[in-house]
Parts: structure tokens; C-alpha cells; sequence
């Protein structure tokens, strides 16, 4: 079981979202960066009922942990600007929560020594519940940068 460690170190177990948000698959989506083909997959999604809220939220370290902690279902960032270092210690944290993360495409982010790429050139999808990411995927993949 994965448990978080608040300041006062008392731990709390991993929830899923409040009974409020029953029916709410929220996005989180980058504050200053949501316009192209963040904004595009937003719409499709929407359109789609995959998405049906929107959280804007600053810093790769903050959305992931939306996504670990249940107050978002997914990370949406389809495009560069984002870098290794960014998603390296969140895709182990969603992982463990049973989700994934993984690029536009789908394919799984390399970190090893043969990648001499820094950034995340075709972005960053990360799901809680590894069941939707075929159907988020499906639309990222389709996208033109």
C-alpha cells in the first residue's frame, strides 16, 4: 500500500477522489502552456466524455502528484517542454499507483544512457487508471505539434 507522509509525518493511505467528485475525470493541464495541442486534446477528449474537468496547475512535480493522489485522473502535456528530469521520479510514483505515463505516441519514456535527449519531445500523458490510456492515446498520437 502506498502511503503520503504529510510535514507533521503522520502517514494518511492513498484515496481516491472524495464521493463529490464521483463522475469528475479531471485534467491536469499546465497553467501558462495550454493553448495548441494541449488545448486540441482537451477538446477531443471533452468531446469524448473522457474529460469532464480541468485542473491548471504550475510545475511537472505538482500535476504528477495530482495524478498519484486521485485529484486528477490524468496529466495532459501532448507537446516539448517538459524534460526527462521532470517525469523520471514521476512515472515511478504513478506506477506504483497502478497508472502509467508515457509519451503522446504511447510509448513508454527511455531513460537509460542510449537516450542522449533531455526534454520529452513529444510530451507527456500520464494516466491514473492504465484502462483509459489506449482511448487518451488514441487521440495525442493523432495530433500535429
Amino acid at each position: 500500500a502506498f502511503e503520503l507522509r504529510p510535514a507533521n509525518g503522520s502517514p494518511r493511505p492513498l484515496a481516491p477522489p472524495a464521493d463529490d467528485d464521483a463522475g469528475r475525470t479531471a485534467a491536469v493541464v499546465s497553467l501558462s502552456r495550454s493553448g495548441g495541442a494541449v488545448h486540441e486534446a482537451l477538446a477531443q477528449l471533452e468531446a469524448k466524455g473522457l474529460v469532464t474537468a480541468r485542473i491548471p496547475a504550475g510545475g511537472a512535480g505538482y500535476k504528477a502528484a495530482c495524478v498519484v493522489d486521485g485529484r486528477a485522473a490524468l496529466w495532459l502535456f501532448p507537446r516539448a517542454g517538459t524534460s526527462r528530469w521532470d517525469t523520471c521520479a514521476a512515472q515511478a510514483l504513478i506506477e506504483a499507483v497502478g497508472g502509467a505515463l508515457v509519451d503522446r505516441t504511447g510509448a513508454r519514456i527511455r531513460y537509460d544512457a542510449a537516450s542522449t535527449q533531455h526534454g520529452n519531445a513529444l510530451g507527456v500523458v500520464a494516466c491514473r487508471d492504465r484502462s483509459v490510456m489506449p482511448a487518451v492515446v488514441a487521440v495525442t498520437a493523432s495530433l500535429r505539434e
